[in-house]
């Protein structure tokens, strides 16, 4: 999904303190940015895949 915000116009830029532009500049950010996503139920997850495929191989592997 694209999401365009109007331009803001030049005059309006040049206008603005250094201070204004990075308050302008993190609102748009916050905005744009889409929210973090955690890793940690993912990691868990894909921990446990492997483990129960590691204990299928060593379970079902030929004992000479």
């Amino acid at each position: 999904e694209y999401w365009e915000r109007p331009l803001t116009p030049t005059e309006t830029l040049e206008g603005m303190s250094e201070a204004e532009l990075r308050d302008y500049l993190d609102k748009i950010a916050e905005e744009e940015v889409a929210p973090e996503v955690s890793w940690w139920p993912l990691a868990v997850i894909g921990g446990l895949g492997v483990l129960g495929v590691g204990a299928a191989i060593a379970l079902t592997a030929r004992r000479e």
